[in-house]
């Protein structure tokens, strides 16, 4: 037990030095604040990691701390975009899509899943300008898609349609961050 205690005042004060260290190499400033919150949370979870273990609550607090960092990371992509003009429009696009698949997929595996695909229906004005995202369509699998193979297994529909309770979990995981309806994210876990 005081091994441990030792151990994690070890780490965090390890932890500290670097981070510091890491904050005043920093040449831009520009990137500093976002340094300074990732430093931050992450000795956050430093400090009541062991806490949390204690209680069991670990899965649900690694859950919830994605779905925070996620949502952050999410607004700062936002505020990007306010400043890109139409002339980088589609490269935004492509880049948004790649960034919210790279964060599903880490949603994804959060909760023992694969991730197969993300499909974004972008919800267009009268003038065909993007306003936002309509729906997202979101494939899992319980398998890698290297167990999986070329063939499609059999997709199982739980009796009266209603979702299971991985497909609940996930959608409103992806709605805390992205802040879409949950009817309009569709989610199917191949098995």
């Amino acid at each position: 037990m005081i091994d441990g205690f030792y151990n994690w005042v070890k780490n965090i004060a390890f932890y500290m030095v670097l981070a510091t260290m890491v904050t005043y190499l920093m040449p831009n400033e520009r990137y500093k604040k976002y340094l300074r919150f990732f430093t931050g949370a992450l000795m956050v979870v430093l400090v009541i990691g062991p806490i949390i273990s204690v209680f069991g609550a670990k899965n649900e607090f690694n859950s919830k701390f994605l779905v925070e960092s996620l949502k952050e990371e999410v607004s700062n992509l936002k505020q990007d975009a306010a400043v890109v003009g139409d002339v980088q429009l589609d490269n935004l696009v492509a880049g948004y899509e790649g960034e919210m698949e790279r964060q599903i997929g880490k949603i994804v595996e959060n909760r023992n899943l694969y991730l197969v695909s993300v499909d974004v229906d972008w919800a267009l004005d009268q003038d065909g300008a993007i306003t936002g995202i309509e729906g997202l369509t979101v494939v899992a699998s319980t398998k890698a898609t290297s167990e999986m193979g070329i063939s499609v297994g059999e997709i199982l529909i739980d009796e009266e349609g209603v979702e299971s309770l991985e497909e609940f979990n996930l959608k409103n995981d992806i709605e805390d961050v992205y802040n879409i309806s949950p009817g309009n994210i569709n989610i199917s876990i191949q098995r």
